[in-house]
This record gives C-alpha cells, structure tokens and sequence, in this order.
C-alpha cells in the first residue's frame, strides 16, 4: 500500500509532461465564449482519463486485444482490406500536412492554430466533447500512468482501493491545464499576452510538425500489416 501512494508521486510528475493538454487549453483560451469554459475542457479531460485509466485496470484492453485478433482470424480479408484503407488515408494526410508545412516555411507564415481552423468561438458541449476525445486519443502516451497500474497490480492492490488511488494519480494531469488557466485569469497586459503568445506559438509548431509523423507511423502499419493480406 506505501509503494502504491509513493508511485503516485513518482509517476504523477512524469505524467505532468503532456503538451497535448496544454496545447488545448492555449488554443481553446482565446475561442471560448466566457473564459471559465476552459475549466469543462480541463474537468472534462481529467474525467475521462480517470475512466479509462480504471477501465485499463480492469483489462478492457486485453478484451479488446483478444476481439482484435478474433476478427484476424474470423475474416483476415476485411481487416487485411480496412488496415490498407486507414494506410492510405494517413498517407494522404502526411503528405497534405508535409507540404502545408513546407509551404508555410517557404513563404515565412505564421503557424496560427486560431486562423486556420476559422473558429471563431466554441460551444460548451463542443469543448467537452474535445475533453475526451483528446484525451482518450492520447492515451496510448500515456507511459507514466500504465507504469502506476503495473505497480498497482504487482503489489496486489484491492479492487476498491484501486478505485481512488487511479483518479489521485490522474489529478496530477491537470496541473499544467490548470496553471495555464490561472494564469490566464490572474495576470493580465501586454507583457503576459506576449508570453502566452510565444506558448501558443510553441505550442501550434510542436502539435503541426507531430501530426506528418503520426500520421506517417499510421500510415507505415496499415501498409505494411494490410498489403501482405491481401496478395
């Protein structure tokens, strides 16, 4: 039980090492409708992390790995035809993502998250639906927070007990959200928007030049594991 609230703090501040949550938070700032909906992001993305960092303890993953590889061997033809479609489809957008960057290079643009999707406000329900979708997309990163559950099932942790120790664990996720937020509430003037304007735009560059080489691992498996099953 020690080392299962020690590893909390342990993992916890490698958890804290998450630019996709605060790259959300930076660009959903300036859209939201009043600056307090920022908070249904944040409250929204610890929630959900929270259920499938459980559900993972539970083993819904095995259930979903063994119905991975029921449907391999039930109908090797379809998956073999659906994992070239998604290899293809994240090929096409590498290469739209590669040469929209290497354009914006060539013509000095300003990689603005906020002008190029055109929004220019976003809904409540909208922004808790981003909560989990991101969060749950992001969950295969999530290195720190697989690493605690092993502790936690090394050390033979009751079920009951596991239940709030996870969503301890996952409060350390929203400290970079959080901090951002405060700071975006308490400090105001020039000063502060040039600093927030060099994260958001530190921010953008990081998520825009990681889409090409997801998108290109993606697009590497569907390929290469489809292909074969097909010929």
């Amino acid at each position: 039980m020690k080392e299962a609230i020690a590893s909390i703090f342990v993992f916890g501040w490698i958890d804290l090492l998450n630019p996709v949550s605060v790259s959300m938070v930076m660009l959903l700032l300036p859209l939201v409708r009043q600056r307090w909906h920022v908070l249904l992001y944040i409250g929204g993305a610890y929630v959900a992390y929270s259920i499938a960092s459980i559900a993972i303890y539970f083993g819904v993953d095995k259930y979903l790995s063994a119905l991975y590889r029921q449907m391999l061997v039930q109908h090797p033809f379809g998956m073999s035809v659906c994992k070239v479609a998604i290899g293809l489809i994240a090929l096409a957008g590498c290469l739209f993502m590669i040469r929209f960057l290497w354009r914006s290079i060539q013509e000095k643009r300003e990689l603005n998250m906020e002008k190029m999707l055109m929004i220019k406000s976003v809904a409540p329900w909208f922004i808790v639906a981003l909560s989990f979708g991101s969060t749950w997309s992001n969950m295969f990163g999530a290195i720190a927070m697989f690493a605690y559950i092993g502790v936690l099932m090394q050390n033979s942790i009751h079920i009951a007990t596991a239940i709030w120790l996870i969503p301890l664990f996952c409060l350390f996720s929203v400290v970079p959200t959080m901090t951002v937020y405060l700071l975006s509430t308490r400090v105001t003037g020039e000063r502060f928007q040039k600093i927030m304007g060099y994260i958001r735009k530190g921010m953008t560059a990081f998520c825009l030049y990681s889409i090409p080489i997801l998108l290109g691992i993606v697009s590497w498996w569907g390929l290469s594991s489809g292909i074969p099953g097909i010929l």
